[in-house]
């Protein structure tokens, strides 16, 4: 859904989040903003809810008012409200290098991902419940799941 789509139901009191996100945007009406529910650890200011015009990133704030992958969050997909966000390979493999997460998919029984990054090379590494850990390569299946989600 484009923002533009999300906002006028944000506006009678949805919450709203891409599909990636453990947080929600809301519009209060009190203040006439969006305030915007996040981790402590990933917010501009170490607090877990900012108003949208304090902040620091503005140009990733703005690309992700731009993107066209808007939902409504609630308690099953919002992980600030309780549920898991699932998302798609690219945002997974992007949450494990730009956040340092593990991942893992719905579908798997025991595997969790990490990502690798050494100076010389990077890599993902699979770790399984038994402990044993082997390089990870992504199959095509991987890569058009919609089933990823972080591992806390």
């Amino acid at each position: 859904m484009l923002f533009n789509e999300i906002f006028p139901l944000m506006k009678t009191g949805a919450k709203a989040k891409l599909p990636h996100w453990a947080g929600y945007w809301e519009w209060d009406p009190e203040r006439q903003t969006i305030l915007m529910h996040c981790r402590k650890e990933e917010s501009d200011t170490g607090a877990d809810v900012l108003d949208i015009r304090e902040s620091q990133r503005v140009e990733y704030t703005l690309s992700n008012i731009l993107s066209d992958r808007w939902i409504i969050a609630d308690e099953t997909n919002c992980p600030k409200l309780g549920g898991t966000a699932l998302m798609d390979s690219s945002d997974a493999f992007r949450m494990m290098k730009r956040w340092g997460k593990s991942v893992s998919r719905k579908s798997w029984d025991d595997g969790v991902v990490s990502a690798v990054i050494e100076e010389d090379a990077s890599y993902f590494v699979i770790k399984y419940k038994d402990g044993k850990e082997f390089e990870y390569i992504p199959d095509c299946e991987d890569h058009f799941a919609e089933d990823w989600y972080v591992v806390e």
